[in-house]
């Protein structure tokens, strides 16, 4: 309806157009790996909106009253919410898998980049959520003592 927000139009890309179960499978496979570092960044910022955007969209007034989710049946208070912080937390965590999973520095860096442009796609979006995500994996300990 009038005033609510939509996410921008998606492109065609049916192997990221799926839950957030079926794009952790596509990232922790190397030879999808390589087709995600084909996959412009603009491309990926608008899918990872997307998807984040059905979830966040879901959660009603009342899950967010009182903490409800960090709460006595937090399950059925506050449902929604609960995917959400899962869906964010599952998507820093593949953002560190990106990093980290390679031994030769170079291709560190060569992901670092790409994750730090991602952030900043996904803020032309207003997708705060998702730049919050990348900040998170890159402030992790792990990626942040690399060298």
């Amino acid at each position: 309806g009038a005033g609510v927000f939509q996410p921008p139009p998606l492109w065609d890309l049916p192997s990221l157009n799926c839950d957030v179960q079926e794009l952790q499978r596509f990232l922790s496979e190397d030879p999808q790996l390589a087709a995600l570092d084909r996959v412009p960044i603009g491309h990926l910022a608008l899918q990872l909106t997307h998807v984040e955007f059905s979830k966040f969209k879901r959660i009603q007034p009342l899950e967010l009253l009182g903490q409800a989710w960090n709460r006595k049946h937090r399950e059925s208070r506050a449902a929604n919410v609960l995917r959400v912080i899962h869906m964010s937390n599952t998507i820093s965590g593949w953002i560190k898998t990106l990093v980290l999973r390679w031994p030769d520095p170079r291709y560190r860096v060569h992901w670092l980049k790409k994750v730090v442009v991602l952030a900043e796609e996904l803020l032309k979006l207003n997708n705060f959520t998702g730049a919050m995500e990348v900040i998170a994996a890159l402030d992790s300990a792990p990626v942040h003592r690399l060298k």
